[in-house]
């Protein structure tokens, strides 16, 4: 713009300076005609206005000048470059500066037929400060014109502005705007409404993350490539026994064990292993993962499992190999040994006997051990038989009978009584746990002792109690009775051996119908075992026919079928 102003200044300067030479030329050209038809002193009484006019003798004195009254001061004119040029040509026109006006100026000069010479001139300045007056006035129409213009845009755009920064963006459709804003604010609201539905989709997507991570039994860490944690699970928090106030700080203030460290450390060359770690006395299964996508690398997820009871149960599962093998030597080598002794006729023909009833004996023994162990591997493979109903009574009976001759023997009474209640679950099952139960009773009593066993039922379990007044179990050696072959009586009595297996059996068939084993004891005193099981467990095979009787009701009954009482009529025949 500003290029733009000069130049056009500059133009309109030369414009008029063109101008004004021909306005001087004709000028000059019309006083040459008056001095010829009027005389040279006609001259002195004229208005030369902008124009300046010098009369010069032909000996270069000057005889009269419209700017400068005191001519006889002025130096001598011969010496001019227009003054010689007009005696030389008969006319002048020069550009040259002005030491009388101090200033550059334009003369034209021409010879008169009386030998003087008339010279015209008018100054550069002068159009120049005239093309500059119009510069300044220009500037302020522009500066002017630029203040107006800002004002009336600024209250344009408050005007068209104010709508706009009045919409309701969670609302666009229901604001009142002019006709012009009305495209934008349909588009606003259609993005709106995707925005709304990004959101909700992102936010039910991380509901649902964080429902399926709260409720997961493994820990679970994501941290980004700087080892810091984003987020974190609630098995997590209790493996690594910290809160919230993990994330957002480096993996390594969780733990610092030397696994840690290493995953921190070296994540490319660990990503998707599997390492061991034990911590708290417990031992994990921990997955170390890379989480990328196409174009970049996210961070790393920690999945750690804890598998302290399948350490456990391989522990168990090698002592119980260890000592199944040692109790199944130990019979047979005595059925071994003696035999070898009848075989040989080492044996004198009394104790024949004695031998032959010791080798029935191991072998019995031997095969119990044989008949516990096989149901312990049915119980540990969750393999659970047809349900039937069962009577406690008659168990108890059965189990008081089968119990008569050590009861003498050991000289303890045994007391059974109680409501029996309806139960459906297998009666081998629950005969090998109550015998197991009140065999131990009278094993491990003192002679003149006694053994209780009360049983019954309320609104919502059935109860079985069996108590003796005999040895009592140690507090050391109550967490450990129902383990495998944990034996608690060292004396070597024969009178109490047993297989070892008997109450992890016991424990076994409780967990199977999802009940529930609670064992007091004092040293000396005696012992009681508590048992308690839901009835909607002991009862649900009943449940499920019940259940499936109004199946058939229901799908009769909705199909309007008219075969309905048949189908009930077969399926009661089948219960």
């Amino acid at each position: 713009m500003i290029i733009g102003l000069a130049s056009a200044l500059w133009f309109a300067h030369n414009l008029m300076k063109k101008n004004d030479e021909h306005m001087l030329y004709e000028y000059t050209e019309s006083l040459v005609e008056d001095v010829k038809n009027f005389g040279k002193n006609y001259i002195m009484g004229l208005s030369y206005g902008s124009f300046r006019v010098t009369l010069i003798n032909s000996d270069g004195t000057v005889f009269f000048d419209s700017k400068i009254k005191k001519v006889h001061l002025m130096p001598n004119h011969g010496d001019r470059k227009e003054f010689i040029e007009a005696e030389r040509k008969g006319y002048s026109s020069v550009q040259r500066y002005s030491e009388t006006l101090d200033t550059e100026t334009v003369y034209y000069a021409v010879k008169l037929d009386s030998g003087e010479v008339l010279r015209t001139s008018f100054t550069t300045e002068n159009v120049f400060s005239l093309t500059w007056n119009l510069f300044w006035s220009f500037i302020g129409i522009v500066v002017i014109s630029a203040i107006i213009s800002a004002f009336i845009a600024y209250r344009l755009s408050v005007i068209i502005v104010r709508p706009i920064n009045a919409i309701d963006l969670n609302r666009p459709l229901q604001n009142e705007v002019y006709a012009e804003l009305a495209p934008l604010v349909r588009r606003i609201d259609m993005h709106q409404k995707r925005i709304n539905d990004l959101i909700n989709k992102i936010s039910r997507q991380s509901r649902e993350m964080q429902a399926i991570t709260a409720s997961m039994s493994e820990g679970l860490v994501l941290f980004n490539g700087l080892g810091v944690i984003i987020s974190i699970n609630e098995s997590a928090k209790n493996i690594f026994q910290i809160d919230d106030s993990c994330v957002g700080k480096n993996i390594l203030s969780i733990d610092r064990s030397v696994l840690i460290r290493k995953y921190f450390d070296k994540g490319e060359e660990l990503n998707n292993k599997i390492e061991d770690l034990e911590l708290n006395d417990h031992f994990y299964r921990v997955f170390f993962n890379k989480i990328d996508t196409e174009d970049s690398h996210l961070g790393y997820a920690l999945l750690v499992i804890d598998v302290t009871q399948k350490r456990i149960a391989e522990r168990q599962r090698q002592e119980f190999t260890a000592n199944v093998s040692h109790e199944l030597k130990t019979p047979l080598q005595s059925i071994i040994g003696r035999a070898e002794l009848l075989e040989n006729n080492l044996v004198s023909p009394k104790d024949i006997v004695p031998f032959a009833k010791r080798i029935r004996k191991e072998g019995e023994n031997l095969l119990n051990l044989i008949n516990d162990i096989i149901l312990l591997s049915r119980l540990d493979e969750g393999k659970r038989l047809e349900d039937e109903q069962i009577d406690l009574a008659h168990i108890f009976a059965g189990i008081k009978e089968t119990l008569e001759s050590k009861c003498d023997e050991m000289q303890v009474s045994l007391n059974i009584k109680g409501e029996s209640p309806r139960i459906y679950g297998v009666f081998r099952y629950f005969n090998q746990m109550l015998f197991n139960l009140c065999d131990n009773a009278v094993k491990y009593n003192n002679p003149g002792g006694h053994v209780w066993v009360d049983y019954g039922h309320d609104d919502e379990y059935i109860y079985i109690n069996v108590k003796d007044d005999g040895i009592g179990i140690p507090k050391s050696a109550q967490m450990r009775i129902f383990e495998r072959f944990y034996c608690v009586d060292k004396s070597h009595n024969k009178s109490r051996v047993g297989t070892g297996l008997g109450l992890s059996i016991v424990k076994h068939i409780v967990l199977l119908y999802n009940g529930t084993i609670e064992v007091e004891s004092e040293e000396g005193k005696g012992t009681t075992f508590k048992l308690k099981f839901p009835k909607k467990t002991v009862c649900q095979s009943f449940s499920r026919k019940f259940k499936a009787f109004f199946d058939v009701f229901e799908d009769c009954f909705l199909y309007r079928e008219q075969s309905f009482f048949y189908e009930a009529y077969l399926f009661l025949k089948n219960i």
